[in-house]
């Protein structure tokens, strides 16, 4: 009776130190009490198999999962397609954005040269040029009458107001 405590004890003792014995970490008297221990006893000898085989299982579960593996070809074409279409877009939408602020630049400077040009006072042309073969001469103009030279002035500031758009 005690003969079976001391193996309860016995097979208690292995089992714990079953993984370092599989892994080689045991000092050289432990790992011949655990091979003489395996060789009489099925039960133990059974959970080492058990143990050794998860342990392969594992190994190449891990040998399979760290492996490099071809890509096919096709998948690598259609990754390249994919990347074309996303780089062809963004530099669409970049010309765009470019046409777009480009364009409205344009506006803005149209209409503020145009209201500088309007808000500028008018110069009033004194001289008429003529040129002779020598150099050009100034010849002072006639004095027009006050009514046609406002006339005038009036004609030239209507032709710069802007017509606003009926709505």
């Amino acid at each position: 009776m005690t003969e079976n405590f001391s193996k309860l004890d016995d097979c208690s003792e292995i089992s714990e130190d079953l993984s370092a014995f599989i892994d080689g970490e045991l000092a050289k008297e432990q790992l011949s009490k655990i091979y003489e221990h395996l060789l009489e006893c099925r039960c133990c000898r059974q959970t080492y198999e058990e143990m050794k085989i998860t342990q392969e299982a594992v190994k190449n579960y891990f040998k399979r999962s760290t492996e490099e593996f071809e890509i096919p070809e096709k998948s690598l074409k259609t990754k390249d397609n994919i990347i074309g279409k996303i780089i062809f877009i963004q530099k669409e939408k970049r010309i765009i954005y470019s046409a777009v602020a480009l364009s409205f630049l344009a506006i803005i400077s149209y209409f503020s040269i145009s209201l500088i040009n309007f808000n500028s006072p008018e110069k009033e042309v004194l001289h008429k040029v003529k040129f002779t073969k020598e150099k050009p001469v100034l010849t002072p103009l006639p004095q027009a009458s006050k009514d046609f030279t406002k006339e005038l002035k009036d004609k030239i500031i209507k032709k710069k107001t802007f017509s606003k758009p009926a709505l």
